[in-house]
């Protein structure tokens, strides 16, 4: 008797933002005002179990070939201004953003409860470099407007430039045991294809 083993997704994606992930994961933005570099996907109900304040803020990004919304924890915005947690009056936030960050195309939208963030499902994990200042966020990956022509993919800066990738592929149809996917390993990749009705 085999025992079979269903493989589940823990979430189905579009193909806009398939499409927003694949162009943004892992390269890097430079607009000679901003640069961004954009990281890994991340599951907006791990960031919340991670944080450690109540409060999360969204801003927007609007400069030469960029138009993006960014998530920022509050830790981060106390020491993006160097003020109290006390202090955290949404317009005066809005303020200081427009203040110190507005001639980067940076301003506030809104506070933002953990259920709407939460809401999102993915966001890109991402850094801004604005002169001196580093500003971790995450980046709504629903509606992104980006010039492709200013992306560029970042180098890995333990992997020599000269190496090489190879890869070979067979595809074939095949039903997995249980001893089989748990003989799998990490240097394993399995790619799994609806099959399609007329058989192909």
């Amino acid at each position: 008797m085999k025992n079979i083993v269903n493989f589940e997704p823990r979430l189905n994606i579009g193909r806009e933002v398939f499409s927003n992930i694949n162009v943004m994961a892992g390269r890097s933005l430079d607009n000679g005002i901003l640069k961004i570099d954009f990281g890994r996907i991340r599951y907006t109900s791990d960031i919340l179990n991670k944080s450690t304040t109540e409060e999360l803020f969204e801003f927007q990004i609007i400069r030469d070939g960029i138009n993006i919304s960014v998530y920022v924890d509050g830790s981060i915005v106390w020491n993006m201004f160097s003020i109290d947690a006390k202090l955290f009056d949404v317009d005066y936030i809005s303020y200081l953003t427009q203040r110190y960050f507005g001639w980067y195309g940076i301003k506030l939208i809104r506070k933002v409860e953990h259920h709407d963030f939460n809401l999102l499902s993915l966001v890109l994990a991402t850094l801004i470099s604005a002169d001196d200042i580093q500003i971790p966020c995450y980046v709504n990956v629903n509606e992104v407007e980006i010039d492709t022509h200013l992306l560029t993919l970042r180098r890995q800066p333990n992997l020599p430039p000269n190496l090489m990738l190879y890869a070979n592929i067979t595809q074939f149809q095949t039903t997995l045991n249980v001893d089989e996917v748990r003989d799998l390993d990490s240097g394993d990749v399995v790619f799994v294809k609806r099959k399609a009705n007329d058989g192909r």
